[in-house]
């Protein structure tokens, strides 16, 4: 089973299949070319098997690198069965669908709610997939997906490997339903403090432009700080119709307010990147001096997309 380790929605999809497949042995990626070099190093000292795969869209940018290892798969005998709610570019579909991956895609809703219904949905992983939601699709009304989001975020840090034993006992521990313990407890203890000061330090030195009659808040998101929540608390410290946040890792996210028709889906193509008409991550250029200006160029080469549009 391979899910996505950056969020909620990925552990809480990885946790589901889990708790109903608990066999399965867990890989987490995220959409660095080096983690899809690490499956394909596990995967070929495999026998054929049923690959599960959650919460991991298929960007074009990926293609050279994922499409050759999914066919080799294929014709190697594995099945794979792909949940996932991001929006895929026609060419990535249709790689997918030439192969024979089943693909379970719908968007608007968070891949662990694709991973519940399939499995029948008991309490628990009935639970999860709400909280999924509440990660992916803010605001978030529960303190439990706050702890949670900011704790995976954490982990995805200090433990990158796609085997990480931090996430994988994240895992185990909510497939059974166990949502908060005193371990995670005492991680976020130690955390919070850092939180605190690097959610203070990005509304502090955030910009604001206008760009097409749109408002956008701008700011550098120490690691700490999950792209979803940070990006959504950014939006509403700021009153901005659009929020980006940027790491020094180059990673980005973009959100918007639900009343703004802008589609970040394709505003985030711009940004190297994809994801949802409400929200999508992106990737800075290499040694890009000032992020900022940068960003901000991207936003006024074209018209900003809009969902109608």
């Amino acid at each position: 089973m391979i899910s996505h380790r950056r969020d909620i929605d990925g552990i809480a999809s990885a946790s589901i299949i889990s708790r109903f497949e608990q066999d399965a042995k867990i890989y987490l990626l995220d959409y660095e070319p080096e983690y899809f070099e690490v499956i394909e190093k596990i995967i070929s000292k495999l026998e054929p098997c049923k690959i599960l795969v959650s919460d991991l869209g298929l960007p074009s940018s990926l293609l050279p690198t994922v499409a050759p290892l999914l066919e080799e798969f294929m014709e190697r005998g594995f099945k794979i069965i792909w949940f996932d709610h991001h929006i895929w570019p026609s060419e990535s579909l249709s790689v997918a669908r030439r192969i024979g991956i089943s693909l379970k895609i719908k968007t608007g809703v968070p891949a662990a709610e694709i991973v519940s219904q399939h499995y029948g949905g008991d309490s628990t992983s009935s639970m999860l997939a709400i909280l999924a939601r509440e990660g992916d699709y803010p605001p978030i009304k529960r303190r439990i997906t706050w702890l949670l989001s900011h704790l995976i975020n954490h982990y995805h840090y200090i433990d990158p490997d796609a085997e990480s034993p931090l996430l994988t006992s994240l895992v185990s521990k909510l497939s059974r339903g166990v949502l908060w313990d005193a371990e995670m407890q005492a991680h976020m203890d130690k955390l919070s403090p850092r939180i605190e000061k690097a959610y203070n330090n990005a509304f502090r030195d955030h910009v604001q432009v206008e760009v097409s009659d749109y408002i956008f808040a701008i700011s550098r998101f120490d690691k700490c700080i999950p792209p979803v929540l940070g990006a959504w608390k950014l939006l509403e410290h700021s009153g901005s119709n659009l929020a980006i946040g940027y790491y020094d890792t180059g990673e980005m996210i973009t959100i918007r307010n639900h009343d703004v028709n802008v589609d970040c889906s394709k505003l985030a193509g711009r940004f190297n990147g994809g994801g949802h008409t409400h929200l999508a991550g992106g990737k800075l250029p290499l040694g890009v001096d000032n992020p900022e200006n940068w960003i901000i160029r991207k936003l006024r080469s074209e018209p900003i997309p809009t969902v109608d549009g």
